[in-house]
């Protein structure tokens, strides 16, 4: 997980938050609740002022919060996640077999 400050070319400055976890969470329930719960996050961390999906691991944030601040809010999500992450991979690799 990490969040980086970016300045885009269209100077709409802001951060790029990813959450490396979604590269493995691709169905739902659990996938659309991970996506929206880590929206929701983002969206509640003093200082932002938009919070969006921006590709399947990365979510674009704009305002004034500090990098820290949505990593841990992030994280929160993830560790809420994580029981139901761990059972949805084992699926995964069990079906493999």
């Amino acid at each position: 997980m990490s969040a980086s400050s970016i300045d885009p070319p269209d100077d709409t400055s802001g951060w790029q938050v990813a959450v490396w976890t979604m590269e493995f969470v691709r169905s739902d329930p659990l996938e659309a609740e991970f996506r929206q719960r880590i929206t929701d996050a983002l969206r509640q961390v003093s200082g932002v002022t938009r919070a969006e999906e921006q590709d399947r691991e990365q979510w674009f944030v704009t305002g004034r919060p500090s990098g820290k601040a949505l990593v841990e809010a992030a994280a929160r999500v993830v560790d809420d996640l994580a029981d139901r992450t761990r059972t949805y991979i084992q699926r995964l690799e069990d079906s493999d077999i």
